[in-house]
């Protein structure tokens, strides 16, 4: 019990931490520098990136640990969604095996990390069912209501990323897709009321729609 306690506290504190892990770039939409293609940029500095995999390393002995102490989650461990993403992690280590043979070590860890998002998937399903649904509800409400605040902000002053020559309010993020995503699944977890439903769906149109392609409209609709 001490264990599943342990790995729910620090799933939502790992959770807390997602609005920093872009908070340079966020920085530089704000002053208007981040150019075209700027989510291939990395400018939040790698000490602060880091936080990611110490928790992935911390969450992988607790997984282990629990896989080792409780019949049950051996069973959560094969069932159907997970052993699908166990199977693409397979596969990401057979790739990384071949990529270190032809082309060294360095270029084949530089290579994973581009996978890693697979990794994020796998812990987060296996800590899921020690999670208290409330407390997860109550991350995730703050989340999305501070992913909106920003969208709302970097919109409002003709802020954040320019996609094909129209800007776009990625908020916290800075692919816009992946603030879409956040929105859909943040809509998925938590409890279905209007509030909800409207915090996920407004930061889901101000992920898509363009800044300048609405503010075009507004300008045909004065004139």
């Amino acid at each position: 019990m001490l264990k599943r306690n342990l790995s729910a506290n620090l799933f939502l504190f790992f959770l807390l931490l997602m609005p920093i892990n872009n908070i340079y770039e966020v920085y530089a939409m704000k002053q208007g520098i981040l150019p075209y293609g700027g989510w291939s940029m990395a400018l939040t500095p790698a000490s602060i990136k880091i936080y990611k995999d110490i928790f992935i390393f911390i969450f992988s002995i607790l997984i282990i640990l629990e896989l080792a102490s409780a019949h049950q989650y051996r069973i959560y461990f094969f069932s159907h969604p997970v052993i699908t993403i166990l199977f693409l992690i397979v596969l990401m280590l057979i790739f990384v095996s071949i990529s270190i043979v032809n082309s060294g070590l360095l270029t084949a860890m530089l290579g994973l990390r581009a996978y890693m998002n697979v990794v994020y998937v796998f812990v987060g399903l296996m800590l899921f069912p020690t999670l208290k649904r409330e407390k997860l509800h109550r991350v995730l409400f703050l989340l999305i209501l501070l992913q909106l605040t920003l969208q709302v902000y970097q919109y409002v002053e003709g802020q954040g990323l320019p996609v094909f020559a129209e800007l776009r309010s990625p908020g916290f993020f800075i692919v816009p897709a992946t603030a879409g995503l956040f929105s859909l699944l943040a809509y998925y977890v938590l409890p279905r009321n209007k509030t909800n439903f409207v915090l996920c769906f407004m930061s889901l149109i101000l992920s898509t729609v363009s800044y300048t392609h609405l503010r075009a409209h507004e300008t045909t609709l004065h004139l």
